[in-house]
């Protein structure tokens, strides 16, 4: 029945309030954002990360390799010829004292692999130019890197690095020796 003036209301229900069917929403809505949120965070931690790490390997075995190819052969320079030491790339060479060494000194884990992809993790060669025979060092380094949330298959990664280094002679020829 409906009288003047008053709305009639349907007996035994309490009246409805607005908006009181989306209570606890935003919540719900709030903790779904902030997983996404901290997931993402998680991945741009890590991705920078491995790329700080890459060019650190980078880095690293660029001095490595240097410091390969600095290492001359005094015995063939006293007879007149220019060549890198054979022992430039043994364990206790200068590539993987200068690795373990700035491993120690920064903490990270890094190593000159005994190889990689088939070739040694490092090397020393000649080429022949136009100008003259060109003695080279090759050295790879690889970084250990642990992510931030260590799951499933991102326990751990390796980062490798391969650089070559030129040995010339004379301080402003630039010339192969």
């Amino acid at each position: 029945m409906l009288s003047r003036g008053r709305a009639a209301r349907p007996s035994g229900r309490c009246p409805v309030r607005p908006g009181s069917g989306d209570r606890g929403s935003v919540a719900l809505w709030v903790v779904i954002f902030t997983f996404a949120v901290m997931v993402l965070a998680t991945f741009v931690v890590d991705g920078g990360q491995l790329m700080n790490a890459r060019e650190r390997a980078a880095d690293m075995a660029e001095q490595a390799a240097r410091a390969t190819a600095n290492d001359i052969d005094i015995t063939a320079l006293r007879s007149g010829q220019v060549a890198i030491s054979p022992g430039a790339c043994a364990p206790g060479g200068p590539a993987a004292t200068l690795v373990t060494a700035y491993a120690r000194g920064t903490g990270v884990n890094a190593f000159v692999p005994a190889s990689y992809h088939n070739q040694p993790g490092c090397w020393t060669g000649t080429v022949t130019t136009p100008a003259g025979p060109q003695h080279f060092a090759t050295v790879t380094v690889e970084i250990t890197t642990k992510p931030v949330i260590p799951i499933g298959i991102f326990g751990s990664y390796q980062v490798p690095a391969t650089q070559t280094a030129y040995l010339e002679c004379g301080i402003t020829q630039g010339v192969a020796c």
